[in-house]
């Protein structure tokens, strides 16, 4: 529900050209990882091997909107697992300079799914659309992901090329120029990239949030990175629950009832 109400928000202010775009500093491999990353256990569910390669990682450090970014390959991605039975994804990141200032990104999700019949490919963008209805009733969907992923990419300037052959796979590419980012926003993303992969396995995080919607996201989170969460609810639970067990790591909400977040560590 959380998703379809996001989707037409987010279409409708594309309709009425509200949607703004950022321009900070992001890496651009880090964020495909991230969002490979995020679907993995998706794919895994199916048995589906979810690959991923880049070319030019040198140029990765660009302007621009990484949430949108982001939202566009999560839609394609979710769609290429969404429609595949078997077999496997492979995400592609290929960075090219176009100038000193420009950096084009191409970036490809190609599956081993349903594919698309040639009649329906001029459909497959369109608004709450998708190629078959028996298709909504067996994938569900909102139909749209793709309309949404469209226009996100058209309005800063690129476009999405899509190829396919029906129950043989599909292949969309991103295509988007950004602007080089400057060398003191490349400095400090390189000190934040991970020198080694961590092993969380076996470790514990107590999480303390009074929302409980907020502990739910931060549970599911925590799940895929192999750690076992701690939940409570208020402070005085945090805190109960901290006398009771070792705990590796403690996320506390700021502003709580009863106790805050700075009350609490001061316990």
């Amino acid at each position: 529900m959380l998703s379809l109400v996001n989707d037409i928000l987010d279409f409708s202010k594309i309709e009425a050209g509200e949607l703004k775009f950022e321009r900070s500093p992001f890496d651009i491999v880090k964020i495909v990882e991230q969002v490979r990353t995020d679907l993995l256990p998706q794919a895994q569910k199916k048995s589906l091997s979810l690959h991923y390669t880049a070319e030019g990682e040198e140029l990765r450090f660009v302007q621009g909107d990484s949430f949108r970014l982001k939202q566009v390959l999560y839609n394609l991605i979710f769609n290429a697992i969404k429609f595949t039975e078997e077999g496997s994804i492979s995400v592609h990141c290929l960075l090219e300079p176009v100038n000193k200032h420009i950096t084009k990104a191409c970036i490809s999700v190609q599956d081993t799914g349903i594919g698309i019949p040639v009649s329906k490919m001029k459909e497959i963008f369109g608004a709450f659309s998708q190629t078959d209805a028996s298709n909504t009733r067996k994938y569900g969907g909102t139909g749209l992901g793709l309309t949404i992923s469209k226009k996100l990419v058209e309005a800063q300037g690129g476009r999405i090329n899509v190829s396919s052959k029906e129950g043989r796979g599909s292949e969309f590419e991103v295509i988007l120029a950004f602007d080089k980012a400057s060398p003191k926003a490349v400095e400090t993303e390189v000190k934040l990239l991970p020198k080694h992969t961590e092993n969380f396995a076996g470790q514990k995080v107590l999480v303390i949030d009074d929302d409980k919607l907020n502990t739910r996201l931060v549970e599911i989170i925590l799940h895929k990175w192999g750690i076992e969460p701690v939940l409570a609810n208020s402070g005085k639970e945090g805190l109960a629950q901290y006398e009771k067990q070792q705990v590796d790591l403690i996320l506390c909400d700021l502003q709580m009832p009863e106790m805050d977040a700075e009350t609490y560590y001061a316990a």
